[in-house]
């Protein structure tokens, strides 16, 4: 296992760490939501054990945003393993749907948003107002991180989850949207690596590559 460690670390701290312009702090999180993903209880609790109360509230968010993409079981189940203190803020299904609306129009624009939601099947109105009301009504008008981490964020979930590249593509053009890089892309998709292997990351460069080569 000490030599499985030993590649595993060399490559991380000798390589993928001296790349790109990420702050360590937004390495850490988007560590979080990868190893979130993936159900690795241990590196979570090994990432964080020594973070300041300001950090922990950040991994909280991180772990928070990706529970409409994952699902609430494995978010439950990464909560479960910090003390977190809970913050009441309920709000109507009105105020979350109108919030929501908005923080989906800053990132996929007021018309590609309104057409997604007047052209929906009759059937599936109601997956659209979720979208809105729960996937960005609950979660990304949160406080703790901002709309152009959440949405890096996000992109780091679905490509850890793989087999989302649809989603994927629309979130590359989300993060141009609300003013990351390509560079900020691909500098994430390679903390990721190590974990989430070449496969994947190579689908989610494949994303990138086909929204902004254009």
């Amino acid at each position: 296992m000490e030599e499985f460690n030993n590649i595993i670390n060399n490559f991380v701290d000798q390589e993928v760490n001296l790349h790109g312009k990420l702050s360590e702090d937004m390495k850490v999180i988007i560590r979080t939501v990868c190893f979130c993903v993936l159900e690795a209880e241990d590196e979570i609790l090994e990432l964080t054990k020594s973070l300041i109360i300001g950090d922990r509230k950040r991994v909280k968010e991180a772990l928070l945003q990706c529970t409409p993409y994952i699902g609430s079981i494995k978010v439950r189940k990464a909560m479960k393993l910090f003390d977190f203190e809970d913050e009441c803020t309920k709000k109507s299904i009105e105020q979350r749907f109108k919030e929501g609306k908005e923080k989906r129009c800053e990132i996929f624009g007021f018309e590609a948003t309104n057409k997604n939601i007047d052209n929906a099947l009759e059937d599936l109105k109601h997956i659209q107002h979720y979208l809105c009301s729960y996937c960005f009504g609950d979660f990304y008008t949160r406080e703790g991180l901002n709309l152009k981490e959440r949405e890096l964020l996000t992109f780091c979930i679905l490509s850890s989850l793989g087999g989302c590249e649809n989603q994927l593509k629309s979130h590359v053009k989300g993060n141009l949207n609300v003013g990351n890089t390509r560079d900020d892309l691909i500098d994430a998709i390679t903390v990721c690596l190590p974990y989430i292997g070449f496969p994947k990351t190579l689908n989610a460069i494949s994303c990138i590559n086909e929204i902004t080569l254009k």
